[in-house]
Formats: structure tokens, C-alpha cells, sequence
């Protein structure tokens, strides 16, 4: 993808264009030359819309603002970040060009998405980079720009810097991604402003496959002296600047709970799933993680259920950590049963091409065998029902008559609280006529239905109907 871009180029490189000069200069213009170059504080507000578990897969998504005060030295580039979160949530963070630290053992991969918001960070990183290289001029933004490269911690990027003023312009490159194989990234740098003695732009964006994803907004930035800052001395319990997979999506191994003759629960730390004999086909709610979790299944599946069984995984909701097991089923033959309005994102989903690192799908496309769901589908010994509250339209939850078990996807997660989730999961229960005695969802284990309806008396919206609490 980044070869076709820088392809498509072929503008005329001067010689006297070297990666050296090039940096040099756009250190000289964001003022980051000699020792004593003022430590900058910035404070900014960033916008990051969360696709990955948004109620819809199409703009607008759920977007939330966190508010950020860095300290960065431009000499070393090592930033201090101290942010504030959309829920009052509060984390502190010290990185450099290579590692992070936090109180709460940072994630270097986090750290530097925020470092790629700023243009010094990113130009120290460049500049003391070795492997620079001059490719190319391109055209961006309707003007000439030089374009740089280097391998990063993803692979090749691209630096376009633009030659008649020594501002950056955009880093791009291609990341790895759990769900779509690898995503287009490009950093934005937009509307370059001063702001006391420093410049800045008004607004840095990161773009993922053409849609903006994080979007940060300068209110901001001060100049002081070093003795005034607090500590930019990296701690030596730091994290090296590896890659690591989110906790919530690490496909650790499962634990296994009977439910009944031939159900279980599937369970990590990150996801429960439930696999069901029924007749004789094994019917897997959810495919969440990975491909290596969805293997992992496959196999508790030939060992709780011997023989060979036809697959059907229902979808019950698609949020991206829930369906990033579909293509190892899909590849696998697996029939996938979700709700008519999910199918489009699935075929998405199926027909995206693994570049950089080819899954089993990949290697042995097959096409997607899709059954929908409109509101309800009954069949003998599990039904699938529409949750369809105003949090939750699209979501599906299904029922396991025989074992008295109400799957509730993502939308029973505590029941230590009233919540609107676990409210609209008992309105359709109660709307299709459902008599559970166990709930059990994704992030919630298995639980006596009479807790969930209690937590129901308690909530707050008087407009739910209570009919079916007051008879139950």
C-alpha cells in the first residue's frame, strides 16, 4: 500500500535534498536546536472516535475526550503526559523514541500513537534515526512535498516534509491490525499557528484507512525553563519498545464451565464464549480475539464434543475484539448466523485482504455462508432475539432452553448496579415470553437470573415497563 503511494509520485529530488538537511532544518523551524531549547508545556484535548465498539460500523462513531498536559524536551524527546479522561479516569506517562513507563506499566505501542500527535517527538525520532533516506517528492495537500523514509516500529513510513517552509506534514505508514490484517496510517499535521514563542499545529490527526480516528486539538503551549519542569529523566523500569498485544484481546488459555449436558462456557480473562451441542451441530456464541482464540475453541470443541459436528458461530454483536474470530470459522466452513443488519460489515470483514501477515482465510479463502436474523430465530433448542433498547439495537442474545441459560453478549456487564444494558436485556426477555433461571454474557460470569432481576427493580427509568418484574 505505501509502495503504490510513493509510486504514484516521481517528482525530481534535488541533490542538495539529503535526509541530514532535510531534519535539520525542520528542527530549526519548531526551534529544538541546541542544549538549551526550552522545555514546551502543551496542553490539548483529544478527540478519539472509537469504531471498534461504536453501535454502528459506519460514521458517526462513539467519540471521547481526554484532556492532556505534556511536558516535552525537544533536546532528548522525552515527553511527560498527564491526562485526564472522558470518565475522570487519570494516567501519567514518560516516553522517549524507544521506551515508556507508567505507574500502571505502560504500553510503549500506546505511547507512541501520542508521540506521533506531536511534530518535535517525531522529528527527534527521525533525526536521530539511522536508515534515512530521501525517496521521493509528492505531491500532498496540493503542494510539493519531500518525502523521507526509514524503517519504524512497524515497518517502512514515510516522512513528507514540505521543502519550501521545513514543517512536517504527514508521517504514513501501515500498521498491523486484530481485525482488518494491516490499516493505511497517516498522521496529519494541519493549520500551523504560533502560539507564544512557539509553532504548532493547531490540529494533528490520525487517519486509519481514510477515517479519522484521533484528532488533537491545541489549547495551549508555554515555554519554560528546564529547572522548572518536573522530572524528563526516563525511570529505568521503562518498557523497551516492543509491540504488545492489549490485554483484553491476548488469547490466554481457556478455562472450560459446564452449563449443562452439552454447554459450556469458554473463558479467559479477556472474553467468555459459550459452545453448544445441539442435535448435532455445535453452535459457538461469539468469536471474539483472535484467530488463536478461535483455534483454541476449535480444539476444546473436538475434545468436549467428539466426532465431526457442522459450525454455527452467532454473531451477536459486531464490535470489532467480538468478531475477530469469524475468519478462522468463515475459513473453516463454519456457517455464521447473525442479525440482516450485521451482514454487510461481515462481508467486510471477510473480503479484507491479509497483506502483511496472511491469516487462514488468506491462505484458503471461502465465502461467507450467512443465515439472518431479523428479529427472532427459533429452532430446536436455542433462539436468538433481538435486544434492540436504544443502547442496543443490532445486538442479538440468545437462549438455551433446555439448560435455563440466557446468553447476554456484552450487555449484561455488572450486576452490581443498575444499568441500561442489563435493564433492555430483561425488557426483551420479558418481551419474547423468556424464563431464564442463568445469565452469563462476555465480561460477566454465570449468574442467577433472580440477581439479574432485582438489579432490574432498581433502576431508575420509570418508563421501562415492570410488568413482567412484578410476575416473574
Amino acid at each position: 500500500m505505501i509502495s503504490a503511494i510513493i509510486a504514484a509520485c516521481g517528482l525530481a529530488v534535488s541533490h542538495g535534498e539529503t535526509p541530514e538537511a532535510i531534519l535539520s532544518r525542520a528542527r530549526h523551524v519548531l526551534g529544538m536546536d541546541g542544549p538549551n531549547a526550552s522545555v514546551l508545556v502543551i496542553n490539548s484535548r483529544e478527540a478519539t472516535a472509537h469504531a471498534f465498539e461504536s453501535d454502528r460500523m459506519y460514521p458517526p462513531y462513539l467519540t471521547l475526550i481526554d484532556d492532556h498536559r505534556m511536558w516535552i524536551d525537544p533536546s532528548t524527546g522525552v515527553a511527560r503526559d498527564s491526562m485526564t479522561g472522558a470518565f475522570g479516569q487519570s494516567s501519567l506517562t514518560l516516553s522517549d523514541d524507544h521506551s515508556a513507563w507508567s505507574e500502571r506499566r505502560a504500553s510503549w505501542a500506546a505511547a507512541e500513537i501520542e508521540r506521533g500527535l506531536d511534530p518535535r517527538l517525531l522529528v527527534h525520532a527521525w533525526s536521530t534515526s539511522s536508515g534515512v533516506h530521501v525517496a521521493d517528492r509528492c505531491v500532498y495537500r496540493d503542494y510539493d512535498r519531500v518525502v523521507l523514509t526509514r524503517t519504524g516500529p512497524y515497518g517502512p513510513e514515510q516522512l513528507f516534509v514540505d521543502p519550501k517552509t521545513g514543517f512536517v506534514t504527514k508521517l504514513d505508514r501501515v500498521e498491523p491490525q486484530y481485525l482488518w490484517g494491516q490499516v493505511h496510517v497517516e498522521y496529519v499535521y494541519t493549520t500551523w499557528l504560533l502560539y507564544g514563542d512557539a509553532v504548532m499545529p493547531t490540529s494533528t490527526t490520525r487517519v486509519v484507512d481514510g477515517e479519522d480516528e484521533i484528532t488533537r486539538s491545541i489549547d495551549n503551549v508555554v515555554s519554560v525553563p528546564r529547572d522548572s519542569a518536573p522530572s524528563l529523566v526516563m525511570p529505568a523500569t521503562a518498557t523497551s519498545n516492543t509491540i504488545e498485544t492489549p490485554g483484553f484481546l491476548r488469547p490466554s488459555p481457556v478455562d472450560t464451565v459446564r452449563l449443562g449436558a452439552h454447554t459450556f462456557v469458554l473463558a479467559n480473562p479477556g472474553y467468555n464464549e459459550i459452545v453448544s451441542l445441539i442435535h448435532d451441530t455445535v453452535y459457538v456464541l461469539d468469536a471474539t480475539q483472535s484467530e488463536i482464540r478461535a483455534r483454541t475453541d476449535s480444539v476444546w470443541i473436538g475434545r468436549l464434543f467428539p466426532g465431526r459436528h457442522p459450525v454455527a458461530v452467532v454473531v451477536t454483536d459486531v464490535a470489532w475484539p467480538h468478531v475477530s474470530g469469524v475468519r478462522f470459522w468463515v475459513a473453516s466452513g463454519a456457517t455464521i448466523i447473525s442479525r440482516d443488519m450485521s451482514r454487510s460489515f461481515l462481508e467486510r470483514v471477510v473480503a479484507r485482504r491479509w497483506r502483511t501477515k496472511p491469516d487462514k482465510l488468506e491462505a484458503q479463502r471461502r465465502a461467507l455462508r450467512f443465515i439472518a436474523v431479523h428479529e427472532s430465530l427459533a429452532r430446536s433448542g436455542i433462539g436468538l432475539y433481538a435486544i434492540d433498547g436504544a443502547g442496543s439495537e443490532g445486538a442479538l442474545m440468545a437462549y438455551l432452553p433446555s439448560d435455563g441459560v440466557l446468553w447476554a453478549s456484552d450487555y449484561v456487564q455488572t450486576l452490581d448496579a443498575p444499568a441500561l444494558y442489563t435493564t433492555e436485556v430483561y425488557a426483551a426477555a420479558c418481551r419474547f415470553a423468556l424464563a431464564p433461571s442463568r445469565v452469563v454474557a462476555e465480561h460477566h460470569p454465570v449468574a442467577d437470573w433472580s440477581k439479574l432481576t432485582e438489579m432490574v427493580r432498581r433502576q431508575p427509568i420509570a418508563d421501562y415497563p415492570r410488568e413482567c418484574v412484578r410476575t416473574r
